[in-house]
């Protein structure tokens, strides 16, 4: 009899789940029927079916400070909205501050809008009185990068003999569309701009603006998204800089959020709307401009890489959508109820497959001795009672 070689290394593919990506439904612990508006208070909801109604607006508490993930076993109908931006005193859900440059006459330079991935726009730097109480503006700040880099701030111009401070530069483009499957952060702060100086008189730089947050819907059946329905993820303008003798510079925008659309179902959209901007830039008054933030992005994953209808997109930066097929292999194991806990990513890629290959290898190799060994065991009892 031949050795069943294909089954071994059958049984240690499957035995090896952490090569492959896979998507969270979700346990369906939740009721995501929304009739009315509300204000959320958690990121992660397990849905059954997901239904936004019409002229219904779904925000998020400050206090949730992760990305939004609606995990949905059944099918998406969104009629109203789901706003994941940043407002101007707080951050969208997962999303970063702006540089903070204080008020009051204090003295403020290079405040950097927050963040941990370089997108972070880069705060403008304070006037330079020269110790001779000569006027100098502070520069604007810089906006938060995300898809691109966010724009730069002006140098101050105030022309009074001292040194005017610096515009601070954008931050940095730090994602694509393509990166959302194995990372979905928010966005980033924005530069504040930097302080006015005379020597006796203070010009406050204006904070940086807020990074929006970012959401994911991931489905296991269609989402239908209605003429009506909205997906928001902004970021706000930077605020304005003072004028004491001299001026402060502006705070800068802060950068766009993702929106990321799954379904093993069929999309289909009737001009939805989404709105994926960065923060403006700042040019209130006489200060130095504080930049734009970068927009945000959007993509969709679904069975054929293709989707009905189209979007209706607000991005100044010219983002468009990207498009997918959603991964074949859902959960290798089968568990589509609870793959992933609560607090895990929505979807997982290992990087350890030969490890998980090597276990299911050892794993198939035993199954292939206990199957030797119950055959032989059949095959020696029939030939004790063959004799007897």
């Amino acid at each position: 009899m031949k050795r069943p070689y294909s089954l071994i290394i059958l049984v240690c593919l499957i035995l090896s789940p952490s090569a492959y990506s896979y998507l969270s439904y979700g346990d369906a612990s939740d009721d995501c029927n929304f009739s009315s508006s509300q204000v959320l208070t958690k990121a992660i909801w397990n849905c059954d079916d997901l239904v936004v109604g019409s002229s219904v607006v779904i925000t998020f508490n400050p206090s949730v400070t992760s990305v939004v993930q609606f995990r949905v076993q059944g099918s998406v109908t969104i009629e109203g909205r789901i706003d994941v931006s940043a407002t101007a005193t707080d951050p969208g859900p997962g999303g970063n501050r702006g540089g903070d440059c204080g008020t009051g006459g204090v003295i403020c330079t290079a405040q950097n809008g927050q963040g941990s991935t370089s997108g972070e726009g880069n705060g403008g730097t304070t006037g330079d009185d020269l110790g001779a109480n000569l006027a100098a503006d502070g520069g604007g700040g810089g906006g938060g990068g995300y898809a691109v880099t966010g724009d730069t701030g002006d140098n101050g111009s105030n022309g009074g003999g001292g040194t005017n401070g610096t515009g601070g530069a954008g931050g940095a483009a730090f994602i694509t569309a393509a990166n959302l499957e194995t990372s979905l952060p928010g966005g980033t702060g924005g530069g504040a701009g930097g302080s006015g100086d005379t020597g006796f008189a203070i010009a406050d730089g204006g904070d940086g603006g807020h990074g929006s947050g970012s959401l994911v819907i991931v489905s296991k059946g269609d989402i239908t998204l209605s003429s009506t329905a909205d997906l928001w993820a902004k970021g706000v303008p930077g605020s304005n800089g003072t004028l004491n003798v001299v001026n402060g510079g502006n705070g800068a925008g802060g950068s766009g959020g993702a929106i990321y659309l799954v379904t093993r179902g069929e999309l289909t959209t009737s001009t939805a709307d989404i709105d994926i901007s960065g923060g403006a830039e700042n040019t209130a008054g006489t200060s130095p401009k504080g930049g734009k933030g970068s927009d945000g992005l959007i993509r969709v994953d679904t069975e054929s890489g293709t989707f009905t209808g189209s979007f209706n997109i607000t991005s100044p930066d010219g983002i468009t959508t990207y498009t997918s097929v959603t991964p074949s292999v859902i959960d290798p194991l089968g568990v589509l109820e609870s793959d992933i806990s609560p607090s895990c990513a929505y979807k997982v890629k290992s990087n350890d497959f030969w490890f998980s290959f090597l276990l299911g290898l050892v794993l198939a190799f035993l199954l292939f001795q206990l199957y030797k060994y119950a055959r032989n065991f059949i095959i020696t009892n029939r030939i004790g009672m063959r004799k007897s």
